[in-house]
């Protein structure tokens, strides 16, 4: 094959060419795993950021639900009987016995310690009179419960039946 100088020119040029193709695509690939490793780095903190995210909402979320708990805790705390709020709560007894047409003896029941837990309720009125103080009871803002109903029937000096009840309640105190 005879080299001329046309020829030698187009040579240079395909090899020239050639250099400039392999030397592009070696820096191409030289970026192209640069981006890969940008792209993968890049992936990876946006998911540690979703995961962080999604602990922060989780904590914004527990607050929240601490916050509704400690308002229900306050209610709860409310409706125990305290050594302050056992006035309160005998006149809310006396109350509760005038509204449904009953008289009422309260006398409180005391433990070994001494001191007074439960009480003793002794009740005069009718029958309906009766079963609206215990829904009294039931709905009242203090927590209470009734160990021992007794219930009696007697007649009283106008030979109208008179029911006489014995109520022990169970009182929860801090």
């Amino acid at each position: 094959m005879i080299l001329n100088k046309k020829t030698l020119e187009y040579f240079k040029f395909y090899v020239l060419m050639a250099g400039a193709i392999v030397v592009a695509l070696f820096i191409n690939f030289v970026f192209w795993f640069k981006t890969r490793s940008a792209n993968r780095d890049f992936l990876q903190r946006n998911e540690e950021l979703s995961m962080l995210t999604a602990k922060k909402m989780n904590l914004l979320q527990f607050q929240r639900e601490g916050q509704k708990m400690e308002a229900i805790q306050d209610q709860v705390q409310s409706s125990f009987v305290t050594k302050d709020s056992a006035v309160d709560f005998i006149v809310f007894i006396e109350n509760a016995a005038r509204s449904t047409a009953n008289s009422v003896k309260i006398a409180a029941i005391t433990e070994e310690s001494g001191q007074p837990k439960n009480f003793r309720l002794e009740l005069g009125g009718s029958y309906p009179g009766l079963v609206n103080f215990l829904a009294y009871l039931e709905n009242s803002p203090y927590l209470v419960r009734p160990s021992r109903i007794d219930v009696n029937q007697a007649s009283d000096a106008a030979q109208q039946s008179v029911f006489r009840t014995i109520v022990d309640l169970e009182v929860l105190s801090l």
